[in-house]
């Protein structure tokens, strides 16, 4: 965090670009220090998940852009996604099985292996939507924050901060750069 990944991706992205916010953040200020005038770009900020996904495989929303910039997928995969998966998991309890949940907070925070295949699976529909706009055309950038030593993969320095195991091993194909800033 804080280390001007959507300064530099606008900065450095050719326009018109669409830019997809996860965080729900306010932009004015990256805007304010990357000093372009003549900035073709419009934000979109989506609600939940599904929002997302019919925007992405929507290619007809993204016409007269160059560049589709998605920040973050750390964000949306672990507090956008993975709430929404709680929230579904926690909806289907019976009463009983909720006050249980509600006496041990620790449950309410903690992914079940389903979750995790869940999670996993959904990010990965999300990549195949935005590969789908690259196949149309489209320049895609996806930002993360940056994670130490991931504990999905100790032998990396450095890699995106994801969640779960599974998207992480198949993340990578989905990329023709990943970079570091």
């Amino acid at each position: 965090a804080g280390g001007h990944k959507t300064c530099t991706t606008i900065q450095t992205a050719e326009d018109p670009i669409t830019y997809l916010t996860a965080e729900g953040r306010k932009i004015k200020t990256s805007i304010v220090a990357i000093n372009r005038p003549d900035l073709k770009m419009k934000m979109g900020i989506y609600q939940g998940f599904g929002d997302l996904i019919d925007t992405i495989y929507d290619t007809k929303r993204f016409e007269g852009t160059k560049t589709v910039i998605l920040d973050s997928l750390t964000h949306l995969m672990l507090v956008h996604l993975s709430q929404e998966i709680l929230q579904e998991n926690y909806d289907s309890k019976t009463d009983k099985e909720r006050e249980d949940m509600l006496k041990a907070l620790t449950q309410q925070v903690k992914l079940s292996v389903e979750a995790y295949g869940t999670l996993s699976g959904q990010m990965n529909r999300l990549m195949r939507g935005l590969q789908g706009l690259t196949m149309a055309g489209y320049d895609v950038v996806c930002t993360a924050r940056l994670a130490d030593r991931p504990k999905w993969n100790r032998a990396l320095t450095a890699a995106p901060a994801l969640m779960g195991q599974e998207f992480s091993k198949s993340m990578d194909g989905f990329f023709d750069a990943i970079g570091y800033i």
